[in-house]
C-alpha cells in the first residue's frame, strides 16, 4: 500500500498506529534510538506527496508514540 507508514509494537501487544498522513508516501525508514539523538526516538524517512515525483527527507520525532514500550 502506498502512502502510509505504521508503527507497531515489537511484541505485537498493541495494534499498529499510523504516524504519517496517507497523502505522503513514506519509504525506507531508519530508526535512531535515544542516545545518539538525546532523549528522542527519531524516525528518518524518504517522503513524497503522491502528486510529486521527487522524494524529500523527513525527520519524525516518535518519542511520545513509543514511550513505555
Amino acid at each position: 500500500m502506498r502512502g502510509l507508514y505504521d508503527l507497531a509494537n515489537a511484541a505485537g501487544l498493541k495494534p499498529a498506529m499510523q504516524v504519517t498522513s496517507c497523502e505522503w508516501n513514506a519509504e525506507h525508514p531508519k530508526w535512531f534510538p535515544p542516545g545518539s539523538t538525546g532523549n528522542k526516538v527519531m524516525l528518518i524517512a524518504a517522503v513524497a506527496k503522491q502528486s510529486e515525483s521527487q522524494f524529500h527527507i523527513a525527520t519524525l520525532d516518535v518519542t511520545a508514540l513509543v514511550q513505555g514500550h
